[in-house]
């Protein structure tokens, strides 16, 4: 099964990666709902009332519940370097931005210079570049830095190592377990990188990687 999904990856592209992180998010969605209609089945006899009761449920509990969230274990060493013609773009497009405008500037710019692999290469900003969530979150916090530094914001990015959760579950964990089957894929989802920006007022994760693999979009004020 293992070859399987390594040729989903290899021919299917971003598709086989999104299914990789997509399948345990929906599984945990349709237990959580079995579980809820369930119970409330068994426990309401008017219709009219249960259907109120799982509207409500699911508004009120469903929609706050699926929320992906980011957890640091540490930080991670390393940068990129970016070069001069690029530097030039970033300087121009993100003049007299504020700090939130600079990040969400520099989440779609790294979204756009990578793509998602298994494998890294070297960042030219000239061609898309494969990635994975270590070199995602050093392009993240590399672009960040310069940004902040020729606008003259009080903000530092770094990259960190941590998890991704999803309603309190650790996603990593889950992915990782599910895929004990392969060492390969089980070592590559046990943890994620990510960026960790901190200024005088806040400290934020953000991501990148996740932005363009499932196109959700993670600013977690701490």
């Amino acid at each position: 099964m293992g070859e399987q999904l390594d040729y989903s990856f290899q021919h299917y592209g971003d598709f086989g990666w999104s299914f990789l992180f997509l399948v345990p998010l929906l599984i945990i969605v349709v237990l959580v709902l079995y579980v809820i209609i369930y119970l409330i089945n068994i426990g309401v006899k008017n219709k009219l009332l249960k259907r109120g009761l799982i509207t409500i449920l699911l508004i009120g509990l469903i929609i706050p519940f699926l929320r992906l969230g980011l957890v640091k274990s540490h930080n991670r060493d390393g940068s990129i370097t970016i070069p001069k013609f690029q530097k030039e773009i970033i300087k121009s497009k993100t003049k007299n931005m504020s700090e939130d405008e600079i990040i969400d500037y520099s989440i779609e710019l790294t979204a756009e210079t990578l793509k998602f692999s298994d494998k890294c290469s070297p960042v030219t900003f000239k061609k898309e570049t494969n990635a994975h969530c270590v070199l995602y979150a050093k392009v993240l916090a590399s672009i960040c830095n310069y940004a902040f530094q020729v606008n003259h914001i009080n903000a530092t990015a770094y990259p960190v190592v941590g998890d991704v959760t999803f309603a309190g579950i650790n996603l990593c964990s889950l992915v990782s377990s599910i895929f004990s089957f392969n060492n390969r894929l089980k070592n590559f989802t046990k943890d994620h990188d990510f960026v960790e920006i901190k200024s005088p007022n806040s400290d934020i994760y953000v991501d990148a990687c996740i932005y363009d693999l499932l196109n959700v979009s993670i600013k977690q004020r701490n």
